[in-house]
């Protein structure tokens, strides 16, 4: 301050470009007095404009490590809000850690150009202050953001949740969003519902992360991570420990490229619609467990791949665990999408499931294309286990699985697999090592239409006691081939 011949503490405005502060930063308070360059560095005053500021490491000093000391004073507050962001740039030697009262705010709502910012190797500890109103400490609009081998921990009581993480171009998502092997510990979210918050974003990925003994109000649609609208690129690998309930909440999602999920019975998700585009693909891995809202299910232009996985209700506690904070119904609500069933496979769509188990669906698996399903357990499922009717030249194939208690669901359902051939192309069943026991209509339906040759293959299969026929076909001239053998029946 040049009337006071002294220096003052002010907010510091950045209206344009970027600052990066590191080991060999320093400014002009410390050059007057002398003081070593770089960390720690003292935040008494606010930091906010148009540009972006960033806290790089990239040294080692063990004696000196690289702490950011948010210390607001002179009526100032903690609040670092800037539209280009904030970047923190630690080492896996030189680790970055920030804390003190502050909220951290990046981003613009509904621009095109913001930036992606990366923050890596960098413990987050805040702490809750009324003057900077930091009850959600991270807030996020319109950027990408990727955060690797991160820290969040320590944060009281005060706090409403962690973070908010938004993409305004809604209408197109354009940015990704990455949390990769962080750690997320010892947060209380006492009065909020959801630790954190993902809206609008193009791609997503959450691998390898830990949530352990993070406190928040649980609700029905509560999630350590609630994420919606968005295309999932990847989520696996994560592990929890000690929270008040587990689980990521999912609303209307859909694969990103070549998208993989592996979640476990200690980590599910529960989920309404996830969507494969055409040009897109989702394998789920095994060990995983994705419970469906009642309109909820998979739907599939593209190709869909499932390994050792259980997709059910959300009202299914024994996968899963209590994930809709209510007792076992005594009446499901059956899952399936609004514009089909479970897992619907549209036309120029493929789907293939090994090892997979589906429950209580409102129609297991609607096939427009060619499906494959193998050492698959199918169950207490309205309407029909396998719906097979293809636009094209299409195979249907189902081995060494079980489909049984098939209930009627007042829509015509008529049989545990229909098959409807009413396309362009020759198709062909085939069954083989495949149970259909104890359900309440037919075994197998046949409703051939087309003008196509077609094929139907049961070799090694029990089809008994169910409440209607064990197989029901037209005698059609396109049947070219019926075989069955070593079956009962």
């Amino acid at each position: 301050d040049e009337d006071l011949e002294a220096f003052t503490v002010q907010s510091l405005l950045i209206d344009s470009g970027s600052i990066t502060f590191d080991r060999g930063y320093q400014n002009a308070y410390g050059e007057m007095l002398n003081l070593d360059p770089g960390p720690p560095f003292i935040i008494e005053g606010s930091i906010q404009g148009a540009g972006g500021i960033s806290f790089v490491s990239g040294g080692v000093d063990l004696t000196n490590p690289f702490q950011i000391y948010v210390q607001p004073s002179g009526g100032h507050t903690g609040l670092i809000s800037l539209a280009d962001g904030v970047n923190f740039v630690g080492s896996p030697i030189d680790p970055i850690r920030i804390e003190g009262p502050y909220k951290i705010s990046c981003g613009l709502d509904y621009q095109v150009d913001n930036p992606n910012l990366t923050w890596t190797y960098t413990t987050f500890r805040c702490s809750y202050s009324a003057a900077v109103h930091n009850m959600v400490p991270f807030a996020f609009s319109g950027v990408g953001l990727t955060v690797e081998n991160c820290r969040f921990t320590g944060m009281g009581s005060d706090f409403f949740y962690l973070m908010s993480i938004l993409d305004h171009n809604a209408f197109v998502p354009t940015y990704d969003i990455a949390f990769r092997n962080c750690q997320f510990d010892n947060l209380d979210f006492t009065g909020g519902y959801h630790p954190i918050v993902i809206d609008n974003f193009a791609r997503l990925s959450i691998e390898g992360c830990q949530f352990n003994n993070i406190t928040y109000d649980s609700v029905a649609t509560s999630g350590l991570a609630v994420i919606r609208n968005c295309g999932i690129y990847s989520i696996k690998d994560n592990t929890v420990s000690g929270n008040t309930l587990d689980k990521f909440h999912i609303t209307n999602a859909w694969a990103a490229d070549s998208a993989f999920i592996r979640t476990s019975d200690d980590l599910p998700i529960v989920a309404n619609d996830i969507v494969v585009p055409f040009d897109s693909a989702l394998a789920i891995g095994k060990g995983s467990v994705i419970k469906f809202l009642w309109s909820g299910g998979i739907e599939t232009s593209g190709r869909l791949y499932i390994d050792s996985t259980v997709l059910t209700s959300w009202q299914d506690d024994t996968h899963g665990g209590n994930t809709d904070l209510a007792p076992p119904p005594t009446t499901w609500d059956k899952w399936k999408t609004d514009g089909g069933r479970g897992i619907t496979v549209f036309p120029g769509g493929r789907a293939e499931l090994n090892n997979t188990k589906i429950y209580h669906a409102s129609g297991a698996v609607q096939a427009g294309g060619p499906v494959t399903i193998d050492s698959s357990y199918i169950a207490d499922c309205d309407g029909f286990g396998l719906y097979a009717d293809g636009a094209g030249a299409d195979t249907f194939r189902v081995a060494n699985t079980t489909i049984t208690r098939t209930a009627k669901d007042g829509a015509g359902s008529t049989a545990a697999i229909v098959y409807r051939d009413a396309s362009l192309g020759p198709q062909a069943l085939i069954l083989d090592s495949v149970s259909i026991i104890g359900n309440e209509f037919d075994g197998v339906y046949v409703s051939y239409v087309a003008d196509q040759f077609t094929s139907i293959t049961i070799r090694n299969c029990r089809i008994i006691d169910n409440a209607g026929y064990g197989i029901r076909y037209p005698a059609d001239s396109h049947l070219r081939d019926f075989v069955l053998t070593k079956s009962v029946i």
